[in-house]
């Protein structure tokens, strides 16, 4: 699948988010263009879960995890690499609560978290 219909696909899931992906792929002279799977994820998807997280409105996430993990379970490579770093590393160096994070997570991405724990764990004994 094309950056294009992965776009559509989570509009057509959420179609709440609509006006804020129109938002983020019309420019300032009206003209629409794709910016990409990463960008669309990253500040209309990932940033719409950090602010349902900081609202305190987790029943409304379930869905949007639930999301996450059926886009893991696709064995796309593509948007698991998306979903990898447009989504979960944002929200794993965001503000956000971790541990309030991981709970939500489904198996699949409760794994890569565990990889950016792993990550963190040993930058910090690095870098001391």
């Amino acid at each position: 699948m094309d950056s294009p219909r992965w776009n559509q696909l989570l509009i057509h899931r959420f179609p709440e988010l609509d006006a804020k992906y129109r938002k983020e792929i019309t420019w300032g002279d009206g003209e629409i263009d794709d910016p990409g799977t990463h960008v669309i994820y990253s500040d209309v998807f990932a940033d719409e879960i950090e602010k349902l997280l900081e609202s305190g409105d987790l029943l409304a996430t379930k869905g949007y995890f639930a999301f996450i993990e059926e886009l893991l379970d696709m064995g796309d490579k593509y948007i698991e690499n998306v979903v990898t770093v447009s989504v979960l590393e944002n929200l794993f160096y965001s503000t956000l609560d971790r541990n309030q994070v991981k709970k939500l997570l489904g198996p699949a991405a409760l794994k890569i978290w565990k990889g950016y724990e792993q990550f963190d764990a040993n930058q910090k004994r690095v870098n001391g």
